[in-house]
């Protein structure tokens, strides 16, 4: 049901453009080793309820690792969902996906488990943005999306990284690709050689971020950051609501306390 994201990473890298050589990859190379720290997973329960015709059919469940990073120094982080969709479904059969998730853990790059919840997940984008239960005792390493580079153009390199699960060792690949196409209407995005999960942060030779990936018509393309500014005042003022676990406490503990009529 759910296809590996590092597997759609890997096999994208047939197509990636040769790699500058020299300083300036050198630069490159370090620049983006900086970003690495901010690079972690989500790990959680995922539960698919999959509808046929309007029939119910048996949910699928099962523990899944995302690739996310972490944008905020008290721990938001950005990533996207599992998205199943139905291929090649007969003729007149309609087939309807429910992902919901449960159980969430942010996971940093040295292991220190988060727990966190989903704050807002944009359908048009497939980005979805995940911020811990409560207060961190120490701030995360993160990437700075306001510290942005300039916009890139037709034919500039581009690099993006994810980290891999434990069955690759935790290792980050980095992958460097050519800006194919630029599109302006109806919104400003770039088009990317190769592909990447919703929610990857994309950055400049410098290590500067200059997008996210982000999909379209089921197309990963280039979401400028310009953009993405929007969805992420979205996710903090979600993220600064209580919980759903808290909000069905309060009621109750906000009522007033009752107090005995008095006596005639």
């Amino acid at each position: 049901m759910f296809k590996s994201v590092f597997a759609t990473l890997l096999l994208a890298g047939s197509t990636l453009a040769a790699a500058d050589t020299g300083d300036s990859l050198a630069l490159t190379r370090e620049a983006l080793i900086k970003s690495q720290g901010a690079l972690g997973h989500a790990e959680t329960t995922v539960t698919v309820e999959v509808t046929v015709n309007g029939q119910p059919q048996p949910s699928q469940e099962q523990r899944a690792k995302l690739p996310v990073t972490f944008i905020s120094a008290s721990g938001m982080a950005i990533g996207t969902l599992p998205n199943p969709k139905a291929n090649g479904a007969p003729a007149g059969m309609e087939i309807k996906f429910n992902t919901t998730l449960k159980d969430i853990n942010l996971l940093t790059a040295d292991g220190v488990e988060i727990p966190a919840r989903l704050v807002l997940k944009d359908e048009e984008t497939g980005i979805a943005f995940f911020a811990p239960l409560k207060p961190l005792d120490k701030p995360v390493t993160f990437v700075d999306l306001a510290q942005a580079g300039a916009e890139p153009a037709v034919l500039d390199e581009l690099y993006l990284q994810i980290r891999t699960d434990e069955k690759m060792f935790n290792t980050v690949i980095t992958q460097a690709f050519r800006v194919t196409g630029a599109v302006t209407a109806p919104r400003k995005l770039w088009l990317m050689q190769g592909g990447a999960p919703s929610g990857v942060i994309v950055s400049n030779s410098k290590g500067q971020p200059v997008g996210v990936v982000a999909e379209q018509n089921n197309v990963p393309v280039i979401l400028p950051l310009s953009k993405l500014a929007k969805l992420v005042a979205q996710a903090v003022s979600e993220a600064a609501k209580p919980a759903e676990s808290l909000k069905a406490a309060l009621p109750k503990a906000l009522e007033p306390k009752k107090t005995e009529a008095a006596k005639p």
